[in-house]
């Protein structure tokens, strides 16, 4: 038989080689595939060759430094990630019994209220307010804004001269009448 003749490296090398083949001819990968059996043909007979002219050890090495470099390689990408080699999880210790710390978003909502002193309330809770007629000092983003008469003016001129509407039909103070003249 073939495989008899054949030295133990390049019988290894041509084992790994069918099992990439078969991988890439799954994965519909045939020009891959179909390359990768010319060149484990070539590095077969060259590792066989090298095993008859009686250079065994070199055989071994050429089939074993992609996994001794691989195994390296990962072993330094692990480390430098702060990994620990032999498990691959975290290496950092941390204290469990601290304080945790609020969530991003929580801490990003916070800082924005704080930054622009923007309250959110229902519907209820805001129509409560503007029937004592204290919502004036609340900046819901919703309606409320802190624009001058000016700003407001050239605004809704330019809502009138883009959409032809006499006002802004999404604004508060824009009669039903107004609203009434859209047509869809």
């Amino acid at each position: 038989m073939v495989l008899t003749q054949i030295c133990p490296p390049a019988l290894i090398y041509l084992i790994f080689s069918i099992t990439q083949v078969s991988v890439d001819t799954v994965q519909g990968s045939y020009n891959t595939a179909l390359v990768k059996i010319w060149v484990a043909f070539v590095f077969t007979v060259l590792l066989n060759y090298l095993c008859m002219s009686g250079l065994d050890v070199v055989s071994w090495l050429i089939v074993f430094i992609p996994f001794i470099l691989m195994t390296v390689i990962v072993s330094m990408l692990l480390f430098m990630f702060g990994l620990d080699p032999t498990t691959g999880k975290l290496a950092v210790a941390y204290d469990k019994t601290a304080n945790e710390q609020p969530d991003v978003r929580t801490r990003a909502r916070e800082d924005r209220r704080r930054r622009h002193k923007l309250d959110r309330f229902s519907n209820e809770q805001y129509a409560r307010w503007r029937k004592y007629n204290e919502a004036q000092g609340i900046n819901t983003g919703y309606d409320q804004s802190n624009i001058s008469t000016d700003q407001k003016k050239v605004l809704d001129d330019a809502v009138s001269a883009r959409a032809g509407l006499e006002c802004d039909p999404l604004h508060s103070d824009c009669p039903k009448k107004a609203i009434s003249q859209v047509t869809i």
